[in-house]
């Protein structure tokens, strides 16, 4: 009789250690669905683009190549708001703090920089293309 208990409790072991071993294996898979992965690395082709800065209004003409990195300051003499309608930007403007537009230049052209509040135009950025 005590033969038959011990295998019972043997067996019982055996099939909880088996169970931990199912449950452990379907908590790997699913940590493995649900980890968070970086997307690959990219190696630049090309030289570094080229930072432009500038300051409206008193330059009054920003110019930058197509693939440039644009960095424009603009101050206004009363709280405003700066925008360049075609590119999108908009930035808070006044005669303490500049508003920064920054953008790539992706397109040629000339994009008037106004100032919305005063109907004014602080300034135009002129887009060429590259190597012009």
């Amino acid at each position: 009789m005590r033969g038959v208990l011990v295998r019972r409790i043997v067996l019982a072991l055996c099939g909880l250690f088996l169970v931990a071993v199912i449950a452990g294996a379907v908590a790997d898979r699913q940590a493995q669905k649900t980890r968070a992965t970086a997307p690959p690395l990219t190696v630049a082709t090309g030289p570094p683009a080229a930072v432009v800065r500038g300051t409206l209004p008193a330059d009054g003409t920003v110019s930058a190549e197509v693939g440039d990195a644009v960095t424009v300051s603009v101050r206004s003499a009363m709280p405003d708001e700066a925008w360049v309608d075609a590119l999108g930007l908009r930035a808070p403007t006044s005669s303490d703090v500049p508003g920064r537009l920054e953008f790539v230049a992706e397109i040629p052209g000339r994009y008037p920089v106004m100032l919305e509040g005063s109907g004014r135009r602080a300034g135009t950025i002129v887009v060429a293309p590259a190597g012009s």
